[in-house]
């Protein structure tokens, strides 16, 4: 199933999710089998205008955490922190903005990393960033839609549960196929049928075909947990006031 890229593994996988519960009633999702839960998903993901996630992925000795809010109009306000450095992304149609903290820029500026923190600790620079570009579209709604059933091993279903207060159906990938992963999938019994948690319960296994536009070639990641909320809710994310840019003849940063 469909993986986050964090800032610096460019990986946080969406997966699955289970949880053992009573028996349900054969009109709602929970009837269903595993392949016609992701395809409602699918369709109703796509139809979400906005949405709020926070979670983690392991890669390693590595922990990435990551929360924000997503708009489908092409605005994001996202938020990643990891060993100690932690960095916020503004997404805009029209521009990108970025605030980091000194422990990022010395771990990801290179030979100027202090410099950098000098000047750019806890300040908003204007950036055209690939890297976070490709982030921040990797979140949008139709995107995760469209990526849902992506990297799928042997689905099953894992019973009923409760996230959130909310009633849930889980759906639980083995990941025992070249190129999938092992998850667990946590999803509404009720229109709209909506992912409420996304679960990451191993390593990706070897071979298969990988779906670039899904899926990561070099993630090594072996767990995520990834929350979803607040659908359709309204969002309101703008410029923030007083952002540096970087003149392309390569001298110090400006007022944007």
């Amino acid at each position: 199933m469909r993986r986050y890229r964090s800032l610096a593994v460019l990986a946080l996988a969406l997966v699955a999710l289970a949880l053992a519960g009573p028996l349900a009633a054969a009109s709602d999702e929970s009837s269903k089998t595993p392949a016609q839960i992701l395809a409602d998903v699918q369709r109703d993901l796509a139809k979400v205008r906005s949405y709020h996630f926070s979670g983690y992925e392991v890669d390693g000795r590595t922990t990435t955490r990551l929360a924000g809010d997503v708009s489908a109009s092409g605005r994001a306000d996202v938020t990643i922190r990891e060993r100690g450095g932690s960095v916020r992304v503004i997404l805009l149609p029209s521009a990108m903005y970025l605030k980091a903290n000194a422990a990022f820029w010395k771990a990801n500026g290179g030979k100027n990393g202090r410099k950098l923190a000098d000047k750019l600790a806890g300040r908003w620079l204007k950036t055209d960033e690939a890297g976070l570009k490709a982030l921040i579209d990797d979140l949008m709604p139709k995107r995760v839609a469209s990526c849902v059933s992506v990297g799928t091993g042997t689905l099953k279903k894992g019973g009923l549960g409760s996230v959130g207060g909310k009633r849930v159906v889980v759906v639980v990938d083995q990941g025992d196929k070249p190129g999938t992963t092992p998850g667990r999938l946590y999803v509404t019994t009720t229109g709209p049928i909506l992912p409420l948690r996304l679960r990451q319960t191993g390593k990706r296994r070897p071979g298969g075909h990988i779906d670039r536009r899904c899926q990561d070639p070099d993630d090594t990641s072996t767990s995520s947990d990834v929350r979803l909320s607040g659908f359709d809710e309204p969002l309101h994310i703008t410029a923030p006031r007083g952002a540096l840019t970087i003149p392309d003849d390569g001298g110090g940063p400006t007022p944007a």
